[in-house]
């Protein structure tokens, strides 16, 4: 099985158990016996690729994942100020790690921003009502092997995902966006830049 078949069979049985269609009462399988797998189009942008994005890209397909210079919780608070300065809404964040504390694991840092703003979330719904699966837009900060990452949705391979006919600008314009972001939010501050 396909690392990525793997993925989606594990996210599917998550997903489930998560809406209550497994029974409560009965434990879950110890391994998946039967899956099923979803083939994807994918069109490729032409846009290039931001200067901060890392080789990741090409391992998790539709996800950009970037570097950041600031611990987690730095990188959170600089993305939360820009989201906000940008006039868009958070709408949640998710502290994984505190959530796992709370059950007694151990999860090294990992927060999930969840944000958007109404008027451009709802012309991709109005193009495809599944598109809100993947809404609001998500930015998630974790640290590994020392190192903090920031990653997103590639709004291309999202809007393909659901086969969204959108105006052909659309996506390049949400990855601006996300990728300003995501730069703005691993950059460290000023102040704490070496002088050249």
């Amino acid at each position: 099985m396909r690392p990525q078949t793997a993925a989606l069979a594990l996210s599917l049985t998550v997903a489930l158990s998560l809406v209550g269609a497994c029974d409560k009462k009965e434990e879950a399988p110890a391994e998946v016996t039967r899956t099923e797998t979803v083939q994807l189009e994918v069109k490729k942008t032409e846009a290039p690729a931001p200067e901060a994005t890392t080789t990741a890209e090409a391992a998790d397909p539709g996800l950009i994942i970037v570097d950041s210079d600031q611990p987690v919780a730095a990188t959170v608070e600089r993305l939360r100020g820009d989201i906000e300065a940008k006039g868009m809404k958070i709408m949640a964040v998710v502290d994984h790690s505190a959530n796992a504390a709370g059950v007694g694991l151990e999860l090294p840092p990992t927060q999930l921003i969840l944000f958007g703003k109404p008027e451009g979330g709802t012309l991709l719904m109005q193009a495809k009502r599944t598109v809100a699966i993947d809404l609001p837009q998500k930015m998630l900060v974790w640290e590994e092997d020392g190192r903090t990452k920031i990653a997103f949705n590639d709004p291309t391979w999202m809007l393909a995902r659901h086969g969204a006919e959108v105006p052909a600008e659309m996506p390049t314009k949400i990855r601006a966006i996300l990728d300003g972001l995501a730069k703005g939010g691993a950059a460290a501050p000023a102040a704490d830049k070496p002088a050249e």
